[in-house]
């Protein structure tokens, strides 16, 4: 026995639909967005960090020079009473100028350290969102159409069951059992009396 579709709300494919676009539209510009972040930090570090922290290193070990060639020559010549001068200052500047030099020099390893990491976890992050790629290309087309033809299903079974309810006020089925006929919107076996009383002379008419 067939049995009606039990609808509440003819809206619900309608809201499902939209709400699969907008979930694609989202993650998709969310992906592209991350991907051009991550492609940005990676050049960022193979290129501009790579090349600051190399001209760092340069100028610093420059500034190193410096500082002990102001030492030298404050123990080569000797001041007006013919003692050495204090190199003490110039001693400080030159610790100062060596930890900065080392701090490049680690700046620039751990940048050529965490390139070839970097490179991994990004294979492996896109890796992981190649089936959500999928999935936002394929899967979800799929779903909306889905929902669409069900939507269309719902109008069309709506708009068949209006039809078949008939005009408000109007019965449901008028077909006659067998053996009975319509006439003039009576049956037979509904006639009056005189009806049947004018048949039977038209009989003794015609014997």
């Amino acid at each position: 026995m067939s049995q009606g579709a039990n609808v509440e709300d003819l809206d619900v494919f309608r809201y499902m639909k939209a709400a699969l676009i907008k979930f694609r539209q989202t993650a998709e510009i969310a992906m592209v967005n991350a991907d051009a972040q991550i492609s940005r930090t990676l050049h960022w570090l193979e290129g501009e960090q790579i090349t600051y922290w190399q001209n760092q290193i340069r100028k610093r070990q420059e500034m190193v020079a410096r500082c002990k060639e102001a030492i030298r020559q404050k123990q080569i010549f000797k001041d007006a009473s013919g003692r050495t001068p204090s190199t003490f200052q110039e001693e400080k500047q030159l610790q100062a100028a060596m930890r900065a030099l080392e701090e490049a020099e680690v700046k620039l390893a751990s940048t050529k350290r965490y390139i070839p990491i970097l490179q991994k976890e990004i294979e492996a992050y896109r890796g992981g969102v190649q089936s959500l790629g999928g999935v936002l290309t394929t899967e979800i087309p799929k779903a909306i159409a889905m929902l669409e033809r069900l939507s269309q299903s719902l109008d069309e079974y709506v708009n068949l069951a209006s039809s078949a309810a008939g005009p408000p006020g109007e019965t449901g089925d008028r077909t006659l059992p067998p053996g009975q006929m319509q006439r003039g919107g009576e049956s037979a076996d509904e006639a009056q009396p005189g009806d049947q009383q004018e048949s039977k002379g038209e009989e003794d008419v015609a014997g």
